[in-house]
């Protein structure tokens, strides 16, 4: 038994929770519960703290709802569980509590002060318990005790036993795992619609449409009768035991409040065959305003729809296939081998997707891979807040997008909906890690989009779309590895309507530019990168190949990368480049390139750390209409490499090595760099691990240096540099990294001490493994350079 609210007794301060009320009884016997009644003054809600006025005839200050389960003798669920209510229970006739025979106020709800317990005296009402028993009586199972109390009682040193609230419209979970803000389900066990000798298959060889069908369209119908509680209904789930569940063609086209429970999606597993979604519930354009689907939960259960197969592609062969879904829910559904998109639900208003996991999407093989496909797609346009929000999923594998938010051309996209946001979600091994295309301001929160074919993240049209998104927020997370086919970390095709912020984003490691807008693209007014690090990237930190307005580049690190830091290669109006860190880029720090090109509206370049880059600070080919505020950066040359030898082609001649012998072998062009690799053979001894050192380079004590080195060790094995400065040597460790068997980039950098002269640079394998006699740690391209 659940209230529908938290309660405070305002006399005393109280509590009532509605965290819900059991008890079970032996066979035979009754259930008695007690309870607060629902029609006494002087309850304030639990949350808000208003006081619940009772006064006026029917009022009441909450109301219950019961389920009344069977149990085996292990205690096992068995049957299909009953609901009773809301209802209230008023003043009326009934025997008390032991509790209530204490000498305390007539009035109901002060509190009693007794050794073990304490409570509100009140007296439930006969008539709302003749109600339930007969509710129960109709269905001939069980019977309820006809004079339930009201008493609020506490456990231990007054410490009341709580829970999770419920919302007030949410006022009982029946046997559904939920978080705060799931809603509230009634779960019918499909084998209650199993007709006469019929029986449900569990190894996923007898087809069991028809069963989920008649289950759907019975409860659709139940719950369109329902009577609202506080303006919503109640929906239904179809709870499906373990097994694997053949399903051809579940229509489900209107029909509201119906939903599918499983035992997890590892357990519960259906198989859609044919050349249809699993479920569907669309219309092509034929939609009549008004129609929705209301209040479709779905949790724990796989759909894997390796069976599905056409002549051809089939856009509308997706996993689930529904439109104009309100309050809808997804709570850890996995969704596989769809032969177009997995979750491709459009139109969706007040919903959310948790914990769902969608891979090798479009299977299908759409004709190109800006379009469907995806894991998750939702198409918007249908109203003004299209509020839906993705939690926690995981998409990867997939032929296009692991996520596809897109602007629909349809009769009923008549608007730039809002609302659209994700957190936490991961995009991983797909074309695009998220197809931006038609979002207004949507928010992307701490996602994860990596080791995408061509992009990370891109904003562009489609063929239903007509652009990026506008005003879009992406925040925190990383954008890395992506863009193997000529693509790149973000990539900005079609952003007409500006507004597109990045913010503390790391973006690394990407094939191709970590920020790019190519040639031919759509770039609008008010583009801002802003805090993120974008960095070892294999073009530009940032390109724009086009011409923006208001765009901001503030407050970046950008390091490493294999082109300019930010190179804008066209005209740009009102540009602001302020307190950036643009160093070690293989080209400039900041690039205006172009003769012909125009930096206008008196562009802001002020603030900025343009050092160690290889081309140098700042370039500036682009004419300048007002260049009073290009100032204060600070712009400085690749400092001077103190080896004079780095790659080690000609000796060894001051190189030593910790319990390895040291070699300079000629491997050819399985070098770094030329033929030769400073090598140390691990000889058996010493518990610290084995390494080498380079020669000596001359500095002085208070100087920041950098070392710089390509190593080569086993996988697997733990790999780190050092600085070793001075005689005696004062040796400073860098960050460990796991070796992956080829050449990788490792970096250190420390203050020199007082009083020393000279530093090297070592490499070494830890000891966290069993390291072999024999095994070997090569060196190649050695920097030691004086930084600060």
């Amino acid at each position: 038994m659940t209230a529908s609210r938290p309660l405070v007794w305002a006399a005393t301060g109280y509590r009532f929770e509605n965290v819900g009320t059991q008890s079970t009884s032996e066979p035979g016997s009754e259930v008695v519960l007690t309870l607060p009644r629902t029609d006494v003054q002087g309850w304030k809600d639990g949350r808000s703290g208003a006081i619940l006025d009772v006064s006026a005839e029917g009022a009441y200050s909450h109301r219950y709802i019961a389920q009344v389960r069977y149990l085996d003798e292990a205690g096992r669920s068995i049957g299909v569980p009953f609901t009773i209510g809301p209802f209230v229970l008023p003043e009326g006739d009934g025997v008390l509590d032991l509790d209530t025979t204490v000498p305390a106020s007539t009035v109901a709800g002060d509190a009693v002060s007794v050794p073990d317990s304490w409570g509100a005296d009140v007296v439930a009402a006969r008539a709302a318990a003749e109600a339930a028993e007969a509710a129960l009586a109709s269905i001939g199972q069980a019977t309820v005790a006809p004079e339930p109390q009201t008493v609020a009682r506490r456990t231990g040193a007054g410490t009341l036993k709580t829970a999770a609230p419920v919302d007030d419209d949410d006022a009982v979970s029946l046997g559904v795992a939920r978080d705060s803000f799931a809603p509230t389900t009634l779960v019918r066990d499909i084998r209650g619609f199993l007709l006469p000798g019929e029986t449900l298959d569990p190894t996923g060889q007898v087809d069991m449409s028809a069963i989920l069908q008649r289950a759907w369209d019975t409860l659709a119908v139940e719950y369109a009768a329902q009577t609202p509680t506080l303006g919503r209904k109640l929906p239904y789930q179809v709870s499906f035991p373990a097994g694997r569940f053949k399903a051809t063609d579940i229509n489900v086209l209107y029909k509201s409040g119906v939903g599918i429970v499983g035992q997890g999606p590892a357990q519960t597993t259906f198989l859609p065959f044919g050349n249809t979604a699993f479920l569907h519930g669309f219309t092509g354009d034929e939609w009549v305003e008004g129609q929705y689907h209301d209040d479709l939960v779905f949790t724990g259960f796989t759909v894997d729809c390796a069976n599905q197969s056409s002549g051809g592609y089939n856009h509308a062969m997706k996993g689930m296939f529904i439109q104009h879904m309100r309050r809808a829910r997804w709570e850890r559904v996995h969704i596989h081998n769809s032969w177009a998109t997995g979750f491709g639900c459009d139109f969706l208003e007040d919903s959310v997707l948790v914990d769902c996991v969608a891979s090798n999407a479009g299977r299908g093989v759409p004709p190109n891979r800006n379009g469907t496909g995806a894991g998750f797609g939702i198409g918007n346009g249908g109203a003004p807040n299209e509020s839906v929000t993705l939690i926690n999923c995981l998409s990867f594998n997939n032929y296009s997008h692991g996520f596809f938010i897109e602007h629909l051309n349809r009769p009923e996209a008549l608007y730039s909906s809002r609302g659209f946001s994700m957190v936490g979600c991961i995009g991983k091994r797909n074309w695009h890690g998220l197809f931006e295309a038609g979002g207004n301001g949507s928010t992307y929160t701490g996602c994860h989009f990596v080791d995408n074919e061509y992009a990370g993240v891109i904003l562009r049209g489609t063929g239903a779309s007509k652009g990026g998104g506008k005003d879009v927020l992406i925040s925190g997370g990383t954008i890395s590895g992506n863009g193997a086919q000529a693509g790149g970390g973000v990539i900005l095709r079609d952003v007409a309507e500006g507004g597109l912020t990045l913010s503390d984003v790391l973006i690394f490691d990407n094939a191709g530019p970590g920020v790019w807008a190519p040639t031919g693209a759509l770039v609008g007014t008010g583009i801002t990168v802003k805090g993120c690090k974008i960095k070892n990237n294999a073009g530009a930190g940032i390109r724009l190949d086009v011409a923006a307005v208001d765009l901001s580049v503030v407050g970046n690190e950008i390091l490493g990368n294999a082109g300019d830091g930010v190179r804008l290669a066209a005209s740009t109006g009102r540009l602001r480049v302020v307190d950036n860190v643009a160093r070690r880029n293989a080209g400039y720090g900041l690039a205006l390139a172009g003769a012909a090109e125009y930096a206008s509206g008196r562009p802001r370049i002020t603030g900025n750390r343009f050092v160690e880059n290889v081309a140098g600070g700042l370039l500036n080919e682009q004419a300048v209409d007002n260049s009073a505020d290009i100032r204060d950066n600070i712009t400085t040359a690749t400092p001077t490499n103190l080896l004079s030898d780095p790659s080690f082609e000609t000796t060894t001649t001051g190189a030593t090595s910790l319990n390895a012998t040291l070699t300079r072998p000629n491997v050819g062009a399985a070098a770094h760099s030329g033929s030769y690799v400073l090598r140390g053979t691990y000889s058996g001894t010493g518990g610290s691990g084995y390494g080498v050192i380079t020669t000596t380079g001359a500095v002085t004590g208070g100087v920041v240096v950098r070392g710089v080195a390509w190593v080569k060790a086993l996988p697997g094995r733990v790999i780190y540099p050092t600085l070793n400065t001075g005689s005696p040597s004062l040796q400073i460790i860098g960050a460990k990294q796991i070796a992956t068997g080829g050449w990788q980039r490792i970096e250190i950098e420390g203050v020199v001490s007082a009083g020393k002269t000279t530093a090297r640079v070592g490499c070494y394998v830890d000891t966290n493994a069993a390291i072999t006699t024999g095994e070997v740690i090569d060196m190649d391209d050695v920097e030691l350079m004086i930084v600060a």
